[in-house]
């Protein structure tokens, strides 16, 4: 090799490493910022569950502008929404002035006056209704966009981030949370606005008819909006944490409907009756507070409006006596000062939504800042043909991989053969199924490197580098819906129906599939427990046929079925074996005698590979695991083998 050519090469080496250990740390970077991002928001849970009943939270609505860029709110709608609120208001403080036209010195009854009367309340009617049509369309547009947002986020998010937050609480999310960001929202636009804007109006009228009585109807008001302040706050948390109780409820109730059959067996009915006694207990009590609590904060929004209106009459009553106002501006006064105290305790009540928004806007954002999964395509792989012979073999090197500071694999070196069946095996906890989703890129290594062919995994856009497997786990995921459906799921190209019977008829569950009421299109009940285990392993192994992986990955997929399940799924995957590779997690070692070559795993370290003769030969702890096997096991493999003999 020249001198030239060399000196290209180590650079294009030190590239590589380069590309390399800056991906290591940006994946190293983004892990330690969800674990933070997670804590922080447990953190927070507990500060408003066990805190002050006048805690709060800070600095929530500082990333707003940026939820408005990111989910392209409805801008035009919620201008027309504050527009309108706002003309709505202004038709509807014509009338109490208007009205002195028919009480005050000179009254007017003619026919004139009260059309304009007339016409002003109508008027009043129909902006009204705008208002309402308006800021509901609104509200229903900002929810879609919010939803849309979070959901197509929350599908992009890496797999760790779904082993903190529960599902239930990502349905919340997207269902609840944006229902109450966009009805707060809209209530804000159309009442918070239009309200401020209606109690300065309504001051200022009642300023030029009479400015004594006015500011004598606002003497109180200061200290009116501290008790509102104090009380609004007390009734958000009173209410976060009803909220709270009825989740842990609602996660306790699930879980136990889930285990019933578990609670029976063990006779603990009296136990986990006690158990929700208390939940429901905690729940209960926080509701008997927050309804105590909104009676007596109700109580006190009376007695200010009975003083207010005493107010009005007493003082209106002695200014009228003296002759320095009369009727008609009396009564202006009153229903101006009335609708204005009334517009501050809208106002004032709609601190516990503010705060609720401020809330679920917390909670949204809580997931829009978690970084996603990087889908885009650096490189698109090749359209494998398996007849062209372009399976490639995928290595690892170095590979390491820790988990919450547990090294759980350490520095792996092995190459999969193309097309072969190669098996991992060892001990529970040794790291086979995490190194499946490491290869899947389902979670990313601490250290090291994955190849395909001659590319690194890092050449490859993660949807492209995905497109390379199948993965068959060893609870087969199937969809509410029908056996078509569940069949072509993950296909980008139109199969016909001859093609569907072809694939089962290649797992042998054609004949299953044709004597349901529908065929393909008949229904699967969610969870797919119209069918057996064996059954829906077929089923998703046909789907794999169909999908024609270069790489099949199986994590334990015949584990949990009978000796004739086990055996008429594995005639399935070895035709879905052919020409493709399969990596195979197993326990069972009945099910991998056959493999191509067999790779033990102990302590998250590679002890041995080869056949299986070899390994019984060569390797002790291969050998100890092999013996291992229980009595109950041995029978099953005889049992499987006679079924796999008579069938033949």
């Amino acid at each position: 090799m020249s001198l030239k050519k060399l000196k290209n090469f180590g650079v294009k080496q030190a590239d590589v490493v380069s590309k390399q250990a800056l991906q290591e740390q940006k994946d190293r970077e983004i892990r330690e910022e969800v674990s933070k991002q997670l804590e922080s928001l447990e953190a927070r849970d507990r500060r408003q569950v066990e805190g002050s009943l006048l805690s709060g939270r800070k600095g929530v609505w500082k990333s707003f502008g940026g939820l408005i860029v990111r989910s392209h709110l409805p801008i035009i709608w919620i201008i027309a929404t504050v527009v309108m609120s706002l003309i709505a208001t202004r038709i509807s403080a014509i009338f109490p002035r208007y009205q002195q036209v028919f009480f005050g010195e000179n009254p007017d009854f003619s026919a004139r006056s009260l059309g304009i009367g007339i016409l002003i309340l109508f008027a009043g009617l129909v902006t009204s209704l705008l208002d309402r049509f308006i800021s509901g369309r609104t509200g229903v547009l900002i929810s879609k966009q919010v939803r849309d947002t979070l959901w197509s986020h929350t599908v992009g998010l890496p797999i760790r981030v779904f082993r903190h937050i529960p599902p239930r609480d990502f349905i919340s999310r997207v269902t609840s949370d944006a229902d109450t960001l966009s009805e707060s929202l809209t209530l804000v636009i159309t009442i918070l606005i239009s309200s401020t804007y209606a109690v300065f109006l309504y001051l200022a009228e009642m300023y030029q008819m009479h400015r004594g009585l006015a500011l004598a109807q606002f003497a109180l008001l200061p200290l009116f909006l501290i008790v509102k302040f104090i009380t609004g706050r007390i009734k958000y948390t009173l209410s976060y944490r009803y909220r709270f109780r009825f989740a842990s409820l609602t996660r306790y109730m699930a879980a136990l409907l889930v285990n019933i059959p578990l609670i029976k067996s063990f006779h603990r009915e009296k136990f986990e009756a006690a158990r929700g006694r208390q939940i429901i207990d905690a729940y209960c009590k926080v509701g008997f507070a927050s309804e105590a609590a909104s009676i007596s904060f109700d109580l006190v929004d009376q007695c200010f409006q009975i003083i207010n209106d005493a107010i009005c009459i007493l003082y209106g009553a002695y200014l009228i006596a003296k002759g320095e106002l009369d009727i008609g501006a009396w009564i202006g006064i009153y229903i101006y000062a009335s609708g204005a105290y009334s517009m501050i305790q809208i106002i004032t009540n709609l601190w516990p939504t503010v705060k609720g928004a401020q809330g679920s806007m917390q909670r949204i954002q809580d997931i829009l800042e978690l970084e996603q999964e990087s889908y885009a395509n650096s490189e698109t792989p090749r359209n494998f043909n398996l007849d062209d012979d372009n399976v490639q073999d995928l290595r690892i090197k170095d590979l390491s991989y820790s988990y919450d500071e547990t090294e759980v694999l350490h520095q792996l070196n092995y190459s999969f053969t193309a097309g072969k069946k190669t098996a991992i095996v060892g001990p529970s906890g040794s790291g086979k199924s995490t190194l499946l989703r490491i290869l899947l890129r389902l979670d990313a290594p601490s250290s090291g490197e994955i190849h395909y062919g001659k590319h690194a995994a890092e050449d490859y856009g993660l949807a492209a580098w995905r497109k390379l497997f199948s993965y068959l786990p060893q609870d087969i995921q199937l969809y509410h819906g029908n056996v078509r459906d569940n069949l072509v799921y993950g296909l980008e190209t139109k199969v016909t129906d001859e093609e569907l019977w072809q694939v089962l008829s290649a797992v042998d569950l054609d004949s299953k599939i044709q004597s349901l009421p529908n065929g393909l299109d008949s229904e699967i009940s969610e969870g797919a427990q119209s069918l057996s285990g064996g059954e829906r392993q077929r089923l998703a192994i046909a789907r794999l046929l169909l999908v024609n992986p270069a790489i099949v990955l199986l994590d334990e997929a015949t584990s949990n079925l009978d000796a004739i399940s086990e055996h008429q799924v594995q005639i399935a995957l070895d035709r879905l074996a052919l020409g493709r590779s399969m990596i195979i997690v197993a326990h069972r070692l009945s099910t991998i005698l056959n493999a191509d070559e067999i790779v033990l795993l102990k302590d998250g370290r590679i002890e041995a590979a080869g056949q299986h003769g070899e390994l019984l030969k060569n390797s002790a702890d291969y050998r100890e695991l092999y013996e291992g096997e229980t009595d109950r096991e041995e029978e099953e493999i005889l049992r499987a083998a006679k079924i796999a003999a008579q069938t033949e």
